[in-house]
């Protein structure tokens, strides 16, 4: 039985993170707008047809700005409030989730380092999904660990899975990378769940996962079919994210783009117009008009032809984004959310480095309980395959941050307990580890740093183009699938900012 939590600690970790996020907003709300959702949603809401500009967009996350525009009203200033607003909720699950799942100080520590990292509030005040993705996200976490608490009323567990998967699948309509998530959770309910339960049993509630999920998914597939006369089950996008992740010239830090994709061309209004470009090139290289989910096709192949071609480059910028993935450096490539972040490092905020190094921590001393912990440790496992396979940034790795949040607090729980119970030893080698990570972590990536940085700079932009200027070449742009090589990779190109 999860022991009770203190009545205190909802309205404090509430008011701690609200309060934060106020001071947030104050200092620097809408400075830096990324405008492509409030565009669209104003577009939607004019009652024009979108295209296949309906494929580039979140799909829950576009209709729901389009009703608080719409029907409530509500300005951009108000948005970016009601974002916030979300992200103190999120320290309440996931405080509601930890103490489940780790005990009351284990959550609740790791909720407080959530509602003091700085970079979220940046992140949950851009206009992306993440924030949305995060609340559905946790709420599913949560009803799996309901379900797992609830060992002798297997009807009431088949009801909890039941809205689990339901908010997975409205988890995958507002990010579809959350996919590897749901297929490991349905695993888990298979295989791992509990070993107690009958085969018929365990796939009964696999299969309910599953089918709620899909049930979501299914009313915007269908639209996708009726509309493009195309089988696309949410995006396209996964093609072209695979080869900005593994062309020719990609880098972790700096993905690889295509030359003249950011020019948005006349008579053209709408932003982030590269998912247009990247159609339009692949139906020009293949000699035929292509269909969203061929384009997506073909690019994939294209960045898959890339890591062929050099497999020691492949190994090496993989295991790069991979230990990206739990690197200080904030990897943002827009520009709004990476001012937003600049702004928050010299302000008494909780950095990422403290969070990650303090998790793998974690990570390694709940590894026994990981049957317990799977929703958890599943987390952290899908989005850090996600960033290794497509992109390292900021954004993509953020989704994990709850559960990284939630292992660092288990060992502030694991470090009382030995300061408690005078294990000196365990607790003096436990901080000497963290100590280690933290140091080592500077150590590492300082020159690519340094060049996404100069990459944000525009009196510095220059100087970057004229050090680097294979970056812009028509070099980097790839060869027909019919080329038996692909280009060099040099020197990556500048990240993809976005207006």
């Amino acid at each position: 039985m999860t022991k009770p939590a203190h009545p205190a600690c909802y309205p404090i970790l509430f008011l701690a993170a609200l309060g934060c996020r106020l001071i947030f907003f104050y200092n620097h709300g809408t400075a830096e707008v990324f405008g492509k959702y409030p565009y669209f949603a104003q577009q939607l809401l004019q009652g024009r047809d979108l295209g296949e500009r309906l494929l580039d967009l979140s799909p829950l996350y576009l209709y729901s700005m389009a009703f608080c525009m719409g029907r409530l009203g509500l300005s951009i200033h108000a948005l970016e409030a009601v974002q916030l607003f979300l992200g103190a909720l999120n320290v309440l699950l996931i405080f509601a989730v930890g103490r489940r799942l780790m005990g009351c100080l284990a959550g609740f520590s790791g909720a407080l380092l959530y509602a003091f990292h700085g970079n979220i509030m940046a992140l949950e005040s851009t206009f992306e999904p993440l924030v949305l993705l995060l609340f559905l996200s946790l709420l599913c976490i949560l009803f799996l660990v309901k379900a797992q608490d609830s060992k002798n009323n297997y009807n009431k567990r088949f009801k909890l899975i039941a809205a689990a998967g339901l908010f997975a699948g409205l988890a995958l309509i507002t990010k579809p990378n959350f996919g590897l998530f749901c297929l490991g959770i349905a695993f888990w309910l298979f295989a791992a769940f509990d070993p107690g339960l009958s085969l018929k049993r365990r796939t009964a509630l696999a299969a309910v996962f599953c089918i709620l999920a899909g049930l979501v998914i299914l009313p915007i597939s269908v639209r996708n079919y009726i509309k493009f006369d195309d089988f696309v089950a949410v995006s396209d996008s996964y093609g072209r994210l695979f080869y900005n992740g593994n062309g020719g010239a990609a880098a972790a830090f700096f993905p690889q783009n295509l030359e003249g994709q950011d020019a948005v061309p006349d008579g053209k209004t709408d932003p982030d117009h590269s998912h247009v470009f990247f159609r339009e090139r692949a139906s020009a290289m293949a000699g035929r008009d292509l269909k969203p989910s061929e384009s997506a096709r073909f690019w994939f192949l294209t960045g898959l032809r890339d890591l062929k071609a050099d497999p020691k480059r492949a190994a090496a910028l993989w295991s790069q984004k991979a230990a990206l993935f739990f690197h200080g450096y904030e990897n943002h490539l827009i520009d709004s959310a990476y001012f937003k972040w600049q702004w928050t490092l010299n302000k008494p905020f909780i950095p990422y480095i403290l969070i990650s190094s303090l998790a793998l921590a974690g990570m390694i001393l709940n590894s026994k309980r990981w049957r317990r912990l799977f929703p958890l440790y599943c987390l952290v496992f899908s989005f850090l395959i996600s960033c290794t396979i497509f992109l390292s940034g900021s954004r993509y790795r953020a989704p994990a941050l709850p559960a990284l949040c939630l292992f660092a607090g288990s060992v502030i729980a694991y470090m009382q307990a030995w300061i408690g119970q005078r294990e000196w030893k365990k607790a003096a080698a436990m901080a000497l580890v963290i100590a280690l990570l933290i140091a080592g972590d500077s150590l590492l990536f300082k020159e690519p740093a340094a060049a996404h940085d100069r990459a944000f700079q525009p009196e510095l932009r220059r100087q970057y183009e004229e050090e680097h200027p294979e970056s812009y070449s028509s070099e980097t742009v790839p060869l027909p699938r019919s080329a038996a090589s692909t280009a060099p990779a040099k020197a990556a190109n500048p990240p993809h900012i976005m207006a």
